[in-house]
């Protein structure tokens, strides 16, 4: 099982599974609230989804439906897919 370290900055608080991280950023995030509005309206649904991720996400449909959770999470494990690769490779190039 692949654990993440969950901090507030001043340490680790504890650790969680990989796959408990999504349940963790909703309930930071938003209380876990799928309505949650945040950043002055730039940030939508249970994981304050900003347009940019969204876009950068490469999932399709639209920034709106961020607000339904199970879209929402393809959403962010899209991202963190892209992400994740975009930083391998940089680390093969060095």
């Amino acid at each position: 099982m692949a654990l993440v370290a969950i901090g507030t900055g001043f340490g680790v608080d504890k650790a969680v599974a990989v796959q408990d991280l999504p349940n963790a950023i909703r309930t930071v995030e938003s209380n876990a609230r799928d309505e949650a509005v945040g950043d002055r309206s730039w940030s939508i649904g249970a994981y304050q989804i900003q347009y940019a991720y969204w876009k950068d996400s490469g999932v399709s449909s639209r920034w709106a439906q961020c607000r339904d959770r199970q879209y929402a999470e393809r959403v962010v494990r899209a991202y963190w897919q892209q992400e994740s690769q975009s930083t391998l490779n940089k680390e093969e190039r060095t």
